[in-house]
């Protein structure tokens, strides 16, 4: 989404001001497309888009309708709410002097997705090394051992 982007560049630009951030996204806990491992992907991907790669660690708790989670970062925590039919999605950074977020769609994501895709099949190169790429997996198998566990589990990196 074009938001996530223009946060993504706001984070970054922040610096050693930036001091967490919050966000939200639907999911639906029993679905016909196999439950939290589809909708996953989508909050995870915001994450890592505005925060970065760097994600070390997480905490994460499940309740009735919602899957909390603490995404640690060098210097930083994110919060992420994983939220079982709540159709909008949320965002923002935290700096030391302001917060910067908003309630966003995910209109034309789909379009711009299948276009890359398309892309690579005609031999575009990948926008992402391979690391990139598979974290996201790595994050979600994190997130479904820690709601297991109860514990702080450590994100594993891709190896290649």
């Amino acid at each position: 989404a074009d938001y996530i982007k223009e946060l993504a560049v706001a984070a970054k630009e922040s610096g050693d001001l930036l001091i967490g951030g919050h966000m939200y996204a639907p999911m639906q806990f029993e679905s016909k497309y196999s439950g939290f491992p589809f909708y996953a992907q989508h909050l995870i991907q915001m994450v890592i888009t505005v925060f970065g790669n760097d994600v070390k660690s997480l905490h994460a708790f499940k309740s009735a309708d919602v899957i909390n989670c603490v995404f640690h970062y060098p210097g930083f925590n994110v919060t992420a709410d994983f939220v079982e039919n709540r159709y909008e999605y949320f965002a923002s950074i935290s700096r030391k002097e302001d917060v910067v977020g908003s309630v966003f769609t995910l209109d034309g994501a789909y379009l711009a997705e299948f276009m890359e895709f398309h892309h690579l099949l005609h031999g575009a190169p990948s926008p992402c090394d391979y690391g990139e790429f598979i974290l996201p997996v790595f994050v979600i198998n994190a997130v479904e051992r820690a709601i297991i566990s109860g514990k702080e589990e450590i994100i594993g990196a891709a190896k290649i």
